[in-house]
């Protein structure tokens, strides 16, 4: 990474309770109203550049590696990799490529079962409700990476993507996907000891089904809570980028254990277009307020990856439409203008404004 000059950087005094009432508050980073910034310590800054162009994909894996990037997002649904039974040769002659073109940038694998709205698995598994049918062949998938993926340097293991947006309010569901995300989670942590594994919920989701996320972060395959982040009300227009501070507490308070689950924020983004009441100044403060709050809560989430270095294109747009059967002009401009750069491979504000943010913190 880029070795830069700190311009300002300040130790503020831990303020210690005594109250035994006020113990997970005490282990909670009280770096209250920073006068300046804090060095970039252990934090560990991601990318999705998946929305890429995939004649630019070398080009923006250059890209965000030079900005200071340590980790890249990849992600496959289960169906994309096993077709029949055991039969993985679909995508299996691809690994040997995957394996080694990362190098030492780590990747955050997501690997959906759940994903948003939909379940992805083989056609084989007839009965897409009983998750417990699905472990020993989920196990087998893990192996079957483990085996491909020798070299691939995974720092994060999602099973399942954004998982609260199907499951909802579901209460069997819930049951069935805790006991085989139980049973798969131990199996990956065995595979992949040095792999932080979990399962991605969106923050709403979490801190409306709270419960049921503590259950999955209880168990002892997960070493981390997963959570996406995109400030957005229900019709998909933004809140103000000054929220974050408030909603970055809200799960810090929530979720945090200081000897167990710490939070990864592994999708981060904020739209920029009118439709969502937004513009390139909003995008831009909303980086800057990421910053400020990270800042605050780096001993509590070590990872935050940013989503999307690029707009989406038309077709892709459609693509969403299909899946979400959403056809709204808040919808669009929420997701087509998420990117860091424009559709017409443009710098836009919030990437010179991550830039700057950078610089600041020595990363």
């Amino acid at each position: 990474m880029m070795e830069k000059i700190i311009s300002a950087f300040i130790l503020l005094v831990i303020v210690i309770l005594s109250c035994s009432t006020e113990d997970k508050e005490n282990n909670i980073s009280q770096n209250n109203d920073p006068i300046g910034v804090v060095k970039r310590n252990n934090r560990i800054l991601g990318f999705d550049i998946s929305t890429a162009e995939s004649d630019n994909y070398n080009k923006t894996f250059i890209e965000v590696n030079e900005l200071g990037a340590d980790v890249i997002d990849l992600h496959f649904n289960w169906n994309m990799l096993e077709t029949t039974r055991g039969n993985y040769s679909i995508f299996t002659d691809k690994f040997s490529y995957i394996d080694t073109y990362y190098g030492d940038t780590g990747v955050e694998l997501t690997i959906g079962v759940i994903d948003t709205n939909e379940i992805f698995v083989p056609d084989y598994i007839t009965n897409t409700s009983d998750f417990e049918s699905m472990i020993e062949p989920f196990k087998d998938l893990l192996e079957m990476l483990e085996k491909n993926l020798p070299n691939m340097k995974i720092d994060v293991l999602s099973i399942g993507n954004e998982i609260d947006i199907y499951l909802g309010d579901n209460e069997d569901a819930w049951n069935s996907w805790i006991t085989f995300y139980k049973e798969v989670s131990l199996y990956a942590k065995k595979l992949f000891p040095d792999t932080v594994i979990g399962t991605k919920a969106t923050v709403y989701g979490a801190l409306q089904y709270k419960e049921k996320i503590k259950q999955l972060s209880a168990h002892s395959g997960t070493s981390g809570i997963f959570l996406t982040y995109y400030p957005l009300n229900s019709d998909f227009t933004v809140k103000s980028p000054d929220i974050v501070s408030v909603e970055f507490k809200s799960i810090i308070e929530n979720f945090y254990e200081e000897d167990s689950n710490k939070i990864y924020i592994l999708e981060c983004g904020y739209p920029s277009s009118s439709a969502c009441n937004s513009s390139k100044e909003k995008q831009a403060e909303f980086v800057t307020e990421v910053f400020k709050v990270w800042d605050k809560y780096y001993n509590e989430i070590p990872m935050i990856i940013f989503a999307w270095h690029s707009e989406l294109n038309q077709d892709s747009l459609e693509v969403y439409e299909d899946k979400y059967k959403i056809n709204s002009p808040e919808f669009f401009g929420y997701l087509g203008s998420l990117g860091f750069y424009d559709i017409e491979g443009n710098k836009k504000d919030a990437w010179e404004k991550i830039n700057f943010e950078l610089d600041k913190r020595a990363w």
